[in-house]
């Protein structure tokens, strides 16, 4: 495939979560972002949400050179940069989640209870 008209390949995500955090920080420094699937790589994400075969990220000619830079400054954060970060000790999201998670495991219960009933009545009828 061609690139479009007027942008340069930065890179090429392996997969579809990788591109969009690629593009979404891209965006947001208001670089446009031009994705482009390779072979039958937009029929998968169609039918199972990703793809295998990559998908390359065009970035406009001029614009090339800031990308790369913004994206190799993520690079050099370290981890133990990221988990000081405030986000990671924020109680509220902690709580939030905790509680998700709760009832997700709530509902999960109340799945496996409905299946295990119904199985029973499938078996009931299927030896009367």
């Amino acid at each position: 495939m061609l690139p479009p008209e007027g942008m340069s390949l930065l890179t090429t995500a392996d997969d579809k979560i990788e591109a969009d955090v690629l593009v979404s920080k891209l965006e947001a420094y208001g670089i446009l972002v031009i994705r482009q699937y390779r072979e039958t790589g937009a029929y998968l994400t169609l039918l199972l949400g990703n793809t295998t075969f990559g998908i390359d990220i065009f970035v406009p000619s001029d614009q090339l050179e800031e990308a790369k830079a913004i994206l190799a400054s993520g690079q050099e954060a370290e981890d133990e940069e990221i988990l000081q970060d405030p986000s990671f000790s924020d109680e509220s999201l902690k709580t939030s989640h905790e509680e998700f998670l709760k009832k997700l495991d709530r509902g999960v219960w109340w799945m496996a209870g409905i299946f295990i009933v119904l199985l029973a009545v499938l078996i009931y009828y299927a030896l009367s």
